[in-house]
């Protein structure tokens, strides 16, 4: 909430309808069923979109990343495509160890974002010398957004616009194909839990992230870079999220 907050979100039109959302977005393959709700437990009852159909921009199979970032860099498959002053479809190494997804570049009236912007000005920085404390390079991570337009802090993105967009995260993964993913933010965090718990009791430990490839990447959920700099108390916790996964990622080095 801090970090929506931070965004100048006030208020929620639809929660439920939120919570929906974010149970729906299971179709990413990700999924904890131990820890899924009833609302989540239904959604993985139906059947999700196939990694290889097609995409939001007609895409099919699974495109190379710069055919990924030219297709988002032009969507228009939802509204926030008339507010979007930059893209967020991510950089970083084309094949990394960590993949890093947070919620989106929320973005203050009359400030315009830089183009390789990703959570904001010092959360970049923030991240930085997060990615730099467990002894990763540029090469070795690749940081996205589940929502790929920066979005005005007077707008909230919509059930369906994170579905839509989430269609793209769902193909950057396979694409990816990281050993370990890091969600930073509730939104980011629920979806690819595929459950509506608080993001204080999902950090902490992994949580599988089941593709319809059958392939398994862990994902450790934490707070946000924005949440932390209103709450920099918190910085402790996501420490110990970031060294469980210096952890594991060195357990997996041949």
């Amino acid at each position: 909430m801090n970090y929506h907050r931070s965004c100048g979100i006030r208020s929620y039109a639809d929660s439920e309808s939120m919570k929906e959302a974010l149970a729906s977005l299971d179709t990413l393959g990700c999924q904890d069923k131990a820890d899924a709700g009833p609302a989540s437990r239904q959604a993985l009852a139906r059947p999700g979109r196939r990694v290889g159909a097609a995409g939001p921009g007609g895409i099919t199979g699974t495109p190379p990343l710069a055919e990924l970032s030219t297709q988002i860099a032009s969507c228009s498959h939802c509204s926030l495509h008339e507010s979007r002053q930059v893209d967020t479809p991510g950089q970083g190494g084309e094949k990394p160890s960590l993949l890093i997804v947070g919620d989106w570049l929320g973005v203050q009236t009359g400030r315009m974002p830089g183009k390789n912007e990703m959570f904001g000005t010092e959360q970049d920085l923030m991240l930085a010398k997060m990615i730099g404390a467990i002894d990763l390079v540029q090469d070795n991570v690749f940081v996205t957004n589940i929502i790929k337009c920066s979005v005005p802090a007077s707008i909230h993105p919509t059930a369906e616009q994170l579905t839509t967009c989430a269609s793209y995260l769902k193909l950057q993964i396979a694409v990816l194909s990281p050993r370990i993913i890091c969600a930073m933010g509730t939104v980011a965090a629920q979806a690819l839990t595929g459950t509506s718990q608080a993001i204080s009791q999902l950090r902490g430990r992994f949580h599988p992230c089941r593709l319809p490839s059958a392939q398994e990447i862990p994902v450790m959920p934490t707070y946000h870079p924005t949440y932390l700099l209103q709450n920099p108390e918190m910085k402790q916790a996501v420490w110990a999220d970031l060294q469980a996964i210096q952890r594991e990622l060195k357990k997996k080095t041949p």
